[in-house]
């Protein structure tokens, strides 16, 4: 999944780009952040290849061929109207990994390249998931006791088969024609693939292969660095309270073990 992705990857990217600080919500300079808050800053004045730079940084995406700028309503809807720099969208770029990007707009919106049946497609992927692992769980569960082994193996075969038709069902729905949008979840036609040199990068849907097109744009892009983003909302270290710690009073350990994270 996309979400699982984008936080796997600032964890990863902590060491890689030295880190990243800051809450979300706040305005960003055209690094995204202030030089001394945000360390990733740096990586665009690296010697990264050059469609690495622009991770955590506060961009605007300018077509070659027009040297207009993109630009998003508030129906979520993309054009390009204006070569005034100060007029154009202001895009926070979430890295997913080295050269893939979510694009976060200042109205915490993502650009897409979104099915007709998203949120339907969503909706019944999530609901046919989480009842095959609800599924493979009980089946994990009753083979604690080995008599009873044959069954508890045919229950988490059982869930192992919704988790794939929920796959199967999802691709079915979003089949057809897709829409460039802004919307408000991110989905995995929300992520993006960035190549090429400086001042003339491609930009690919990462799930379907498609080239990012807006109006009669061509296809390549240049990313000016912007002010005005709203920084990607990052998950808090932000628990409290006592976790239990001994025993039962009977001896016995109490806790939880989830069996499918490794």
């Amino acid at each position: 999944m996309l979400v699982i992705r984008i936080a796997l990857v600032s964890l990863f990217s902590l060491g890689l780009l030295s880190g990243c600080g800051g809450d979300g919500g706040s305005e960003n300079d055209a690094n995204g952040s202030s030089q001394g808050s945000n360390p990733f800053a740096q990586a665009m004045n690296s010697e990264a290849e050059p469609r690495y730079r622009m991770a955590n940084g506060c961009f605007a995406i300018q077509d070659v061929t027009s040297s207009e700028f993109v630009q998003t309503n508030d129906a979520g809807l993309l054009s390009l109207t204006t070569t005034d720099l100060g007029e154009a969208t202001a895009f926070f770029m979430k890295p997913t990994t080295l050269g893939q990007y979510v694009f976060y707009d200042p109205q915490r919106r993502y650009m897409t390249l979104a099915a007709s049946a998203e949120d339907v497609a969503t909706g019944a992927e999530d609901l046919l998931a989480q009842l095959g692992f609800t599924v493979q769980g009980v089946g994990d569960f009753i083979d604690i006791n080995p008599q009873v082994h044959p069954i508890a193996d045919g229950v988490d075969q059982g869930g192992e088969g919704l988790t794939d038709a929920a796959i199967a069902v999802g691709d079915a729905l979003r089949a057809g024609p897709r829409n460039l949008v802004m919307q408000a979840s991110p989905v995995d036609g929300s992520e993006w693939t960035v190549d090429g040199e400086e001042d003339a990068f491609s930009i690919r849907n990462t799930l379907t292969d498609n080239a990012l097109v807006v109006g009669e744009s061509g296809d390549r892009f240049a990313f000016v660095p912007t002010t005005g983003c709203t920084e990607y909302p990052e998950a808090q270290l932000n628990a409290s309270g006592t976790p239990f710690s001994g025993t039962n009073p009977d001896g016995t350990v109490f806790g939880y073990a989830e069996t499918h994270m490794h």
